[in-house]
């Protein structure tokens, strides 16, 4: 793993890197086997409510951490029904909505 692994992947994946001041105060959930998972808000995407969840690599004693967002409303199928499939949004915001998402599952496999 490269010291710089975290930028190749937003830059090469698109991924949105969500800066901790657009977080709101973290309500603590639950300990899971990679890390600790809490809800808060964050005013720079949709959903009113995420849950961060923290995932810790360990490599050469070089500690690194991924912070993830879920939506509150459940599975992914569920968001896109009720939060992006409104007039609100436009066609374009869905294609981008969609290709990152297609590109998150590619690189997750």
């Amino acid at each position: 793993v490269t010291k710089n692994w975290f930028h190749i992947a937003i830059n090469n994946y698109k991924l949105k890197e969500i800066s901790y001041d657009n977080l709101g105060e973290l309500e603590f959930i639950d300990r899971g086997g990679f890390g600790n998972v809490y809800w808060t808000s964050c005013n720079s995407i949709l959903s009113e409510k995420v849950a961060v969840k923290e995932i810790y690599i360990k490599k050469d004693e070089d500690e690194k951490q991924i912070k993830t967002f879920l939506n509150e409303g459940g599975t992914l199928r569920e968001y896109l029904k009720t939060v992006v499939n409104t007039a609100k949004h436009s066609w374009k915001k869905k294609i981008e909505l969609a290709v990152q998402i297609v590109e998150g599952i590619y690189y997750l496999h």
